[in-house]
């Protein structure tokens, strides 16, 4: 649970602007994923990157988002 807390937690800390909270938080969820079940890395890569698109940061939200396609391709994740 508490991988879904980082993730959710984060994306709301981004919602109100705290994005080096909600960075630190989105991290953590992908650690934490990554070690329970990797293909749901997809969800804080997609977080993030929206994150860094917000924040004007809008190469490493490219970079994020290269992450989450490669994890889409790797597990076969559904097209969305």
């Amino acid at each position: 649970i508490e991988s879904f807390v980082a993730n959710n937690s984060g994306a709301f800390l981004k919602e109100l602007g705290e994005y080096s909270q909600a960075v630190a938080r989105l991290e953590r969820a992908l650690e934490l994923f990554g070690e329970l079940h990797p293909p749901s890395r997809a969800t804080p890569l997609n977080n993030l990157g929206l994150l860094y698109k917000a924040s004007g940061a809008s190469g490493k939200a490219l970079d994020q988002f290269q992450q989450l396609l490669d994890v889409s391709r790797r597990f076969r994740l559904p097209r969305q």
